[in-house]
């Protein structure tokens, strides 16, 4: 289902959001949920800026398709 909660779109899967929002220097993959400490490490470990629920990725930056993958299976448990 999509809704737009605080401005911005998310889409609501398993009663969870997932969000997507840009900003200047980067877009940021937001989720409902805390991201584990593995999904939190790898991406430190690629060069991603993380939250506790966020993931931004640099507009100079490629979109880590498998980190993203992790985030969203974290949306289907």
């Amino acid at each position: 289902e999509e809704k737009i909660l605080y401005n911005m779109p998310f889409f609501i899967f398993n009663n969870k959001r997932i969000g997507i929002a840009a900003y200047k220097a980067h877009v940021s993959l937001q989720i409902s949920d805390d991201l584990s400490s593995e999904v939190v490490k790898l991406a430190r470990k690629l060069g991603f800026e993380t939250g506790q629920k966020r993931l931004n990725i640099g507009l100079d930056q490629q979109v880590p398709e498998e980190l993203v993958l992790k985030i969203l299976q974290m949306i289907e448990a």
